[in-house]
């Protein structure tokens, strides 16, 4: 992430599609985490829109865990 934001000029977009994991049957929020990792880079969170996976490829293949539901797309602009 340090990479990427030291190759972006002021005023760029940056767009992250990204989708909170489960682990152990807890769930991981890792669009909060890259939103405040990017937060720390100087680069700040433009807009969040959630959307829900209405459904999956192969669900019955990974059914031994809980699997992503929703999807983040996150926009960031460099400062």
């Amino acid at each position: 992430m340090k990479s990427i934001a030291n190759h972006c000029q002021h005023g760029t977009f940056l767009v992250w599609t990204v989708g909170n994991r489960h682990i152990s049957g807890l769930e991981c929020p890792l669009a909060d985490i890259l939103v405040e990792l990017f937060a720390k880079l100087k680069i700040a969170s433009v807009v969040e829109v959630k959307r829900q996976i209405p459904s999956k490829r192969i669900p019955r293949i990974n059914n031994m865990s809980k699997t992503i539901a929703d999807e983040y797309v996150i926009v960031f602009r460099q400062a």
